[in-house]
Protein backbone atom coordinates (compact mmCIF):
# COMPACT_ATOMS: atom_id res chain seq x y z
CA UNK A 1 0.00 0.00 0.00
CA UNK A 2 2.73 2.71 0.82
CA UNK A 3 4.50 1.52 -2.55
CA UNK A 4 1.08 2.23 -4.17
CA UNK A 5 0.90 5.24 -2.65
CA UNK A 6 4.53 6.49 -3.39
CA UNK A 7 3.78 5.61 -7.16
CA UNK A 8 0.70 7.60 -7.37
CA UNK A 9 1.99 10.49 -5.68
CA UNK A 10 4.83 10.08 -8.13
CA UNK A 11 2.70 9.87 -10.95
CA UNK A 12 0.73 13.15 -9.87
CA UNK A 13 4.45 15.07 -9.18
CA UNK A 14 5.23 13.96 -12.65
CA UNK A 15 1.97 14.77 -14.66
CA UNK A 16 2.22 18.73 -12.73
CA UNK A 17 5.73 18.50 -14.29
CA UNK A 18 4.67 17.13 -17.57
CA UNK A 19 1.71 20.08 -17.70
CA UNK A 20 3.55 22.94 -16.62
CA UNK A 21 6.42 22.28 -18.92
CA UNK A 22 3.97 21.89 -21.95
CA UNK A 23 2.21 25.26 -20.41
CA UNK A 24 5.31 26.94 -20.86
CA UNK A 25 6.09 26.12 -23.76
CA UNK A 26 2.79 27.62 -24.91
CA UNK A 27 2.44 30.59 -23.13
CA UNK A 28 6.60 31.64 -23.97
CA UNK A 29 6.27 32.69 -27.21
CA UNK A 30 3.32 34.88 -26.42
CA UNK A 31 5.06 36.37 -24.00
CA UNK A 32 7.91 36.92 -25.98
CA UNK A 33 8.58 40.70 -27.75
CA UNK A 34 6.14 40.95 -30.75
CA UNK A 35 7.34 40.75 -34.09
CA UNK A 36 6.89 43.75 -36.18
CA UNK A 37 7.27 44.47 -39.96
CA UNK A 38 10.59 45.94 -41.44
CA UNK A 39 10.64 49.71 -41.24
CA UNK A 40 10.43 51.35 -44.55
CA UNK A 41 10.25 54.86 -45.77
CA UNK A 42 5.98 55.87 -47.13
CA UNK A 43 5.90 56.23 -50.51
CA UNK A 44 4.16 59.37 -50.58
CA UNK A 45 7.60 60.82 -48.60
CA UNK A 46 10.42 59.19 -50.81
CA UNK A 47 12.29 62.17 -52.57
CA UNK A 48 11.54 62.84 -56.00
CA UNK A 49 14.44 61.12 -58.16
CA UNK A 50 12.93 63.52 -61.34
CA UNK A 51 11.38 66.44 -62.17
CA UNK A 52 8.34 63.76 -63.39
CA UNK A 53 8.08 62.83 -59.54
CA UNK A 54 7.07 66.69 -58.57
CA UNK A 55 5.12 67.89 -61.68
CA UNK A 56 1.73 66.28 -60.64
CA UNK A 57 2.00 68.09 -57.07
CA UNK A 58 2.79 71.33 -58.77
CA UNK A 59 0.66 71.54 -61.75
CA UNK A 60 -2.18 70.89 -58.89
CA UNK A 61 -0.26 74.01 -57.07
CA UNK A 62 -0.50 76.52 -59.50
CA UNK A 63 -4.29 75.12 -61.04
CA UNK A 64 -5.31 76.25 -57.52
CA UNK A 65 -7.35 79.28 -57.46
CA UNK A 66 -7.96 79.29 -53.75
CA UNK A 67 -5.55 80.53 -50.97
CA UNK A 68 -5.52 80.25 -47.56
CA UNK A 69 -5.61 84.18 -46.85
CA UNK A 70 -6.13 85.42 -50.29
CA UNK A 71 -5.85 83.98 -54.37
CA UNK A 72 -4.27 80.59 -55.34
CA UNK A 73 -1.71 80.81 -57.91
CA UNK A 74 -4.42 79.35 -60.52
CA UNK A 75 -5.46 83.57 -61.07
CA UNK A 76 -2.42 84.31 -62.59
CA UNK A 77 -2.11 85.00 -66.27
CA UNK A 78 0.58 83.94 -68.56
CA UNK A 79 3.66 86.01 -68.51
CA UNK A 80 3.15 87.23 -64.78
CA UNK A 81 5.23 87.30 -62.43
CA UNK A 82 4.89 85.92 -59.03
CA UNK A 83 6.78 87.17 -55.02
CA UNK A 84 6.36 85.40 -52.18
CA UNK A 85 6.56 87.09 -48.55
CA UNK A 86 7.85 84.88 -45.82
CA UNK A 87 5.53 84.57 -42.57
CA UNK A 88 1.97 83.75 -42.14
CA UNK A 89 0.94 85.78 -44.80
CA UNK A 90 3.18 84.51 -47.27
CA UNK A 91 0.34 85.23 -50.82
CA UNK A 92 1.17 85.32 -54.03
CA UNK A 93 1.38 88.21 -55.79
CA UNK A 94 1.05 88.39 -59.61
CA UNK A 95 2.73 91.24 -61.07
CA UNK A 96 2.32 92.06 -64.57
CA UNK A 97 5.57 91.73 -67.35
CA UNK A 98 7.51 94.67 -67.80
CA UNK A 99 8.82 94.42 -71.63
CA UNK A 100 10.29 97.87 -71.43
CA UNK A 101 12.70 96.85 -68.91
CA UNK A 102 14.84 94.46 -70.86
CA UNK A 103 14.03 91.95 -68.52
CA UNK A 104 13.61 88.36 -69.16
CA UNK A 105 9.61 87.96 -69.68
CA UNK A 106 7.92 86.66 -66.51
CA UNK A 107 10.91 88.00 -64.53
CA UNK A 108 9.95 90.54 -61.51
CA UNK A 109 11.42 94.23 -62.01
CA UNK A 110 13.76 95.71 -59.36
CA UNK A 111 11.81 96.61 -55.91
CA UNK A 112 11.92 100.34 -55.10
CA UNK A 113 13.90 100.05 -52.10
CA UNK A 114 12.87 101.52 -48.75
CA UNK A 115 14.26 104.70 -48.26
CA UNK A 116 12.67 105.95 -51.35
CA UNK A 117 9.56 105.41 -50.01
CA UNK A 118 10.52 107.26 -46.90
CA UNK A 119 11.26 109.91 -48.86
CA UNK A 120 7.92 109.82 -51.20
CA UNK A 121 6.68 109.70 -47.40
CA UNK A 122 8.21 112.77 -46.22
CA UNK A 123 7.51 114.75 -48.90
CA UNK A 124 3.58 113.71 -48.61
CA UNK A 125 3.52 114.91 -45.38
CA UNK A 126 5.38 118.19 -46.34
CA UNK A 127 2.34 119.05 -48.84
CA UNK A 128 -0.07 118.16 -46.47
CA UNK A 129 1.07 120.76 -43.74
CA UNK A 130 1.64 123.17 -46.71
CA UNK A 131 -1.95 122.32 -47.43
CA UNK A 132 -3.11 123.20 -43.59
CA UNK A 133 -1.06 126.18 -43.12
CA UNK A 134 -2.54 127.88 -46.22
CA UNK A 135 -5.86 126.89 -45.99
CA UNK A 136 -5.54 125.04 -49.22
CA UNK A 137 -7.66 122.55 -50.08
CA UNK A 138 -6.60 121.61 -53.34
CA UNK A 139 -2.94 121.12 -52.11
CA UNK A 140 -4.72 118.15 -50.57
CA UNK A 141 -4.67 116.63 -54.46
CA UNK A 142 -1.24 115.86 -54.19
CA UNK A 143 -1.47 114.41 -50.99
CA UNK A 144 -3.99 111.84 -51.78
CA UNK A 145 -5.85 110.35 -54.75
CA UNK A 146 -8.92 112.20 -55.36
CA UNK A 147 -12.01 110.34 -54.22
CA UNK A 148 -10.49 108.55 -51.33
CA UNK A 149 -11.29 108.32 -47.86
CA UNK A 150 -8.03 110.09 -46.60
CA UNK A 151 -8.77 112.87 -49.14
CA UNK A 152 -12.40 113.38 -48.09
CA UNK A 153 -11.20 112.89 -44.47
CA UNK A 154 -8.58 115.77 -44.58
CA UNK A 155 -10.76 118.15 -46.58
CA UNK A 156 -13.27 117.68 -44.44
CA UNK A 157 -11.17 118.62 -41.43
CA UNK A 158 -9.69 121.17 -43.84
CA UNK A 159 -12.78 123.00 -44.21
CA UNK A 160 -13.57 123.75 -40.62
CA UNK A 161 -10.21 125.10 -40.04
CA UNK A 162 -11.23 127.83 -42.79
CA UNK A 163 -14.46 127.94 -41.35
CA UNK A 164 -13.01 129.16 -37.88
CA UNK A 165 -9.94 130.57 -39.60
CA UNK A 166 -7.70 128.40 -38.23
CA UNK A 167 -4.11 127.67 -39.48
CA UNK A 168 -1.76 124.87 -38.58
CA UNK A 169 1.91 125.29 -38.95
CA UNK A 170 4.59 123.20 -38.23
CA UNK A 171 2.89 120.29 -38.92
CA UNK A 172 5.10 117.18 -38.25
CA UNK A 173 4.60 113.56 -38.86
CA UNK A 174 7.66 110.94 -37.70
CA UNK A 175 8.01 107.92 -39.40
CA UNK A 176 9.64 105.53 -37.56
CA UNK A 177 9.81 102.66 -39.88
CA UNK A 178 8.60 101.43 -43.39
CA UNK A 179 8.33 97.87 -44.42
CA UNK A 180 6.66 96.96 -48.30
CA UNK A 181 3.81 94.69 -47.97
CA UNK A 182 3.19 94.24 -50.90
CA UNK A 183 5.80 95.81 -53.49
CA UNK A 184 4.01 95.37 -57.05
CA UNK A 185 1.15 95.43 -58.48
CA UNK A 186 -0.98 98.34 -59.30
CA UNK A 187 -1.15 99.32 -55.70
CA UNK A 188 1.91 99.41 -53.35
CA UNK A 189 1.40 98.73 -49.68
CA UNK A 190 3.43 100.17 -46.90
CA UNK A 191 3.74 99.33 -42.95
CA UNK A 192 4.37 102.50 -41.62
CA UNK A 193 4.89 103.22 -37.91
CA UNK A 194 4.93 106.86 -37.26
CA UNK A 195 3.06 109.45 -34.53
CA UNK A 196 2.14 112.77 -34.76
CA UNK A 197 4.94 115.02 -33.38
CA UNK A 198 2.63 118.12 -32.89
CA UNK A 199 1.96 121.19 -34.47
CA UNK A 200 0.54 125.02 -33.55
CA UNK A 201 -2.87 126.45 -34.20
CA UNK A 202 -2.76 129.86 -34.90
CA UNK A 203 -6.50 131.76 -35.20
CA UNK A 204 -7.61 134.63 -36.92
CA UNK A 205 -6.62 136.63 -33.88
CA UNK A 206 -2.94 135.74 -33.66
CA UNK A 207 -3.51 133.01 -30.47
CA UNK A 208 -1.42 130.53 -30.45
CA UNK A 209 -2.55 127.13 -29.09
CA UNK A 210 0.34 124.13 -29.25
CA UNK A 211 -1.25 120.45 -30.59
CA UNK A 212 0.33 117.73 -28.08
CA UNK A 213 2.47 115.00 -29.89
CA UNK A 214 0.48 111.62 -30.19
CA UNK A 215 1.46 108.08 -29.76
CA UNK A 216 3.28 105.85 -32.11
CA UNK A 217 1.00 103.99 -34.11
CA UNK A 218 1.36 101.24 -37.06
CA UNK A 219 -1.16 102.04 -40.36
CA UNK A 220 -0.98 100.14 -43.79
CA UNK A 221 -0.84 102.67 -45.86
CA UNK A 222 -1.63 101.77 -50.12
CA UNK A 223 0.09 103.71 -52.11
CA UNK A 224 -0.80 104.26 -56.35
CA UNK A 225 -0.27 106.77 -59.12
CA UNK A 226 3.66 105.21 -60.39
CA UNK A 227 7.11 106.74 -59.93
CA UNK A 228 6.82 110.98 -59.90
CA UNK A 229 3.20 110.32 -58.63
CA UNK A 230 2.75 108.50 -56.04
CA UNK A 231 -0.49 109.73 -53.93
CA UNK A 232 -1.75 107.82 -51.02
CA UNK A 233 -5.49 106.05 -51.54
CA UNK A 234 -5.99 104.14 -48.23
CA UNK A 235 -5.01 104.28 -44.86
CA UNK A 236 -5.72 101.60 -42.55
CA UNK A 237 -4.62 100.47 -38.94
CA UNK A 238 -1.86 98.20 -39.01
Amino acid sequence: MPLRMRIGRGLAVTSVVVFLAGLAELIEPQMAAPKYPEPRFPDYLKPPRSVDDVMPAARQIVRNKNGIQGSGMGVLRSGDGVTQRGGDAAVPVPSPPRASTGARPGSLPPQRPVRAWLATLTALDARRAQAFARLDPAALDAVYKRGSRPWSADRALLASYQERRVRVHGLQIQVRSVEVEQPYGDAVVLRVVDRFAGATAVDAAGRRITLPAGPVTTRLITMTGGAGHWRISSIVQG
